[in-house]
């Protein structure tokens, strides 16, 4: 029997249905019937009104594959076939596929989902004042700019943990890479080297109070340098055979302490151009203050 075949695409793969056809137009609509109900498991000798309410399905070359339509469509493609001439009732079947295999993939199609946009940042970029400290072997993390509405900044902060000699800084402490560098040799050069002559211990862990925060100074409305990431304090020192010195003011409790401490402050000036600590003021009493503020002139060390 001759054939017509209809491509269509679903789901981007492309379907052949065929259709058999007569030159009477009757016949072929009864084939047709009579091959819907044989796929479904009907009887092929279907009324007119069991045809049209069969959940109407169209069965492609593969039975396995169906699709079904609206029984408003059939019910249009049935008053048309008498009608029509066989090449325009095919395209018409062809038609009412397309609608069909259109609305099928439209209800597969997933509403996009907004995905959320991810930033990748650009890597650090190494400075000549990562170089220094490299050269040190001051163990160091390169940290983004940083910029606070209230007018904090660092432009180049760096948190440093383990120091040249071996030593650590606890809690580590994100400062600005100047700052960072001026403290590392510091303590290495100057206050290790003081701990072995009047302690006769090196010193373990430098405890830090303090390093950037982003607040003014007290008592006034000036930024501190701490906002800046050029100061930090330092609360207490802790020898390599256990002892813990805490910075206070001297008490003749230990002559030794005291020594280290008042070496520590006399020589912190000019390293630093801010020293401060007990008998400053009150906000410094149980700490040292260093700091790089910018200054014309002799370092302030009270």
């Amino acid at each position: 029997m001759p054939q017509e075949t209809i491509t269509a695409i679903h789901k981007g793969a492309p379907v052949n249905f065929r259709w058999p056809y007569q030159a009477n137009v009757m016949k072929t609509l009864d084939a047709t019937r009579s091959r819907i109900g044989r796929t479904l498991g009907d009887s092929s000798d279907m009324e007119d009104s069991e045809f049209m309410g069969m959940n109407e399905r169209l069965v492609q070359a593969d039975p396995a594959v169906k699709f079904t339509l609206p029984k408003s469509l059939l019910v249009v493609a049935r008053r048309t076939w008498d009608s029509l001439p066989m090449k325009q009732i095919v395209s018409a079947i062809a038609c009412l596929l397309a609608m069909m295999l259109f609305q099928a993939t439209a209800d597969d199609v997933p509403i996009p989902v907004a995905r959320p946009v991810v930033t990748i940042p650009e890597p650090l970029k190494t400075t000549p004042c990562h170089d220094r400290l490299k050269a040190m072997k001051t163990s160091y993390k390169a940290l983004p700019p940083v910029s606070d509405p209230k007018g904090c900044m660092i432009d180049d902060p760096v948190e440093i943990a383990a120091l040249p000699d071996g030593s650590a800084l606890e809690p580590p402490a994100q400062l600005s890479c100047e700052t960072a560098v001026a403290l590392a040799t510091f303590l290495r050069d100057v206050a290790q080297q003081k701990a072995i002559t009047i302690l006769g211990s090196s010193i373990k862990t430098f405890r830090q109070d303090s390093a950037y925060v982003c607040r003014v100074r007290n008592g006034t409305t000036n930024l501190s340098e701490h906002a800046y990431g050029r100061a930090i304090d330092i609360g207490a020192f802790i020898t390599a055979s256990g002892d813990t010195i805490p910075v206070k003011a001297a008490d003749k409790t230990n002559e030794k302490n005291d020594a280290f401490l008042s070496a520590i402050r006399a020589a912190a000036c000019g390293p630093f151009t801010t020293v401060l600590g007990p008998g400053s003021d009150a906000d410094h009493a149980v700490h040292f203050h260093f700091d790089l503020a910018p200054r014309k002139g002799k370092p302030f060390c009270q």
